[in-house]
């Protein structure tokens, strides 16, 4: 995807997160992360460790400060 960003000359900053719980810490600038501005755009992996995609987006939903984030969901 990153690539594909960089070739489309989409300039937009990419944060990474490696699981659900990870996400939610860059959101919500939990754990020494810094919390990431507004709008939020989630390419969401159903597939991650620790916590799944649709638990993610369960806890995104449920959170009145996330839960206007648009959210693709995209799988293997």
């Amino acid at each position: 995807l990153k690539r594909a960003f960089a070739r489309s000359k989409i300039g937009n900053p990419i944060t990474v997160a490696h699981d659900g719980i990870e996400a939610l810490e860059f959101l919500r600038g939990e754990n020494g992360r810094a919390k990431l501005g507004k709008p939020h755009l989630i390419l969401l992996d159903l597939n991650m460790p620790r916590m799944n995609g649709l638990e993610f987006l369960e806890a995104i939903r449920a959170d009145e400060e996330l839960k206007s984030a648009i959210v693709f969901m995209i799988t293997t």
